[in-house]
């Protein structure tokens, strides 16, 4: 049995195709390409590819299914909720272990 990390080789013509689309976005300045950099920061390339394939084929099954148009994120649209996913998840951290985050001010300049 594969352990968990390491991917595993399929002979499917569709998760090839999506992997080598997967691939492409690297360095891509759209939502996916940000997608697939963080993953590969955190996971490693191979399962980078993986997770944005498997991205791609629930975006595609979506627009199949649904009949819904795709609309294109931005990279700063991402960025800006990906920061705020985080903030919210690092004040409740910080709440669970009895803390409280303040932002962080700007200093006018010192008076000499």
């Amino acid at each position: 049995m594969l352990s968990p990390s390491v991917t595993r080789r399929v002979i499917n013509r569709a998760s090839d195709a999506l992997r080598m689309a997967a691939v492409t976005l690297e360095r891509s300045q759209s939502a996916l390409g940000g997608f697939y950099r963080r993953m590969k920061g955190r996971l490693g390339a191979a399962e980078a590819i993986t997770a944005t394939a498997h991205k791609l084929a629930r975006i595609i099954y979506r627009l199949i299914k649904h009949g819904e148009a795709y609309v294109r994120q931005g990279m700063e649209d991402y960025e800006r909720k990906f920061r705020e996913r985080k903030l919210h998840a690092l004040r409740k951290t910080a709440i669970s272990m009895g803390f409280t985050l303040i932002a962080k001010q700007e200093l006018t300049s010192p008076v000499s």
